[in-house]
């Protein structure tokens, strides 16, 4: 018994060592593919347009400042601004209270709805930075009288894909994104310990 699968073991390994450098081979390849994957973006673009983009964005988040930070929603922000919204998250979960963001940043208003007729146009397009003017009408607000809101879409260097990076909001109410800095900068050199840079 011991002759025989020795004799099976010999006869194998000699006869199938080329298949068998082929399908080591094979595996190498796919382990490659599978590394080069993992640095892959993780997502694929819904859209190269900044337009469609920020429609998109507005379609499937409309609620991104207030929703929990999931995958899906930081796939569609800026870096930076998902960075603020997760302290904006953080501050409202320990303090139970509003924090920066009392009111829609889409509408600067804390009642309505947006309705039709609603338009994206490009204002503004770079290679890295793009301008959309979302226009509506609200549904608490005079007939015939349209409000806009400036999207500020972005894409990195290593991504194609257009993100939302701050609203210049409604009503004179300026830059989302600064007013979320401001807030937890001022919050931040409140803390006792903690000194503001001259």
């Amino acid at each position: 018994m011991f002759h025989e699968t020795l004799s099976f073991l010999t006869r194998w390994s000699v006869s199938s060592l080329p298949r068998l450098r082929f399908q080591a081979l094979n595996v190498i390849a796919l382990l490659i593919s599978l590394v080069g994957m993992s640095n892959a973006e993780p997502i694929a673009c819904e859209s190269l347009d900044p337009v469609a983009a920020a429609r998109s964005i507005y379609r499937d988040h409309e609620d991104f400042y207030a929703a929990e930070m999931s995958n899906s929603l930081r796939d569609v922000l800026s870096d930076r601004l998902a960075m603020l919204l997760s302290d904006e998250s953080k501050c409202k979960d320990k303090t139970g209270r509003i924090c920066a963001i009392d009111f829609d940043p889409w509408t600067s208003a804390q009642d309505g709805d947006v309705v039709d007729p609603m338009s994206f146009v490009l204002v503004s397009n770079g290679s890295i930075r793009a301008t959309v003017r979302f226009s509506y009408h609200l549904s608490l607000g005079p007939p015939g009288d349209p409000q806009s809101v400036l999207i500020g879409m972005v894409r990195g260097s290593t991504s194609s894909c257009w993100r939302l990076d701050d609203l210049q909001m409604p009503s004179n109410r300026g830059s989302l994104k600064a007013k979320l800095e401001r807030f937890y900068r001022a919050k931040s050199s409140s803390r006792p310990g903690v000194h503001k840079d001259p």
